[in-house]
Order: structure tokens, then sequence, then C-alpha cells
């Protein structure tokens, strides 16, 4: 799990650069597609 947490907190360290401090819901909805949605994850565990 903390792997997942320190590539989405990469990823949004990434998209809002240096002079952004605030997170967006565009933002939050690039992520989500870049990383897919937590139930995937879940199926990935059981197979």
């Amino acid at each position: 799990m903390e792997d997942i947490e320190s590539q989405i907190a990469e990823l949004f360290h990434e998209r809002l650069g240096q002079f952004r401090q605030e997170v967006t819901d565009v933002d939050v909805e690039e992520i989500i597609v870049l990383m897919r949605e937590p139930r995937d994850y879940a199926l990935e565990e059981f197979e």
C-alpha cells in the first residue's frame, strides 16, 4: 500500500510543480486514469 501512496504522491508532485499548491478535481481525475480504480488493485491481489 505504501508503494501506491508514494506513486500517487509523486504524480501529484509532478503535476503541481513549483508554483501550484492546490490539487484540483481535474488533477485527481487524471491521476485516477493513470493509476486505475482502487477496486482494480483488490482484484489483482486475489488472482
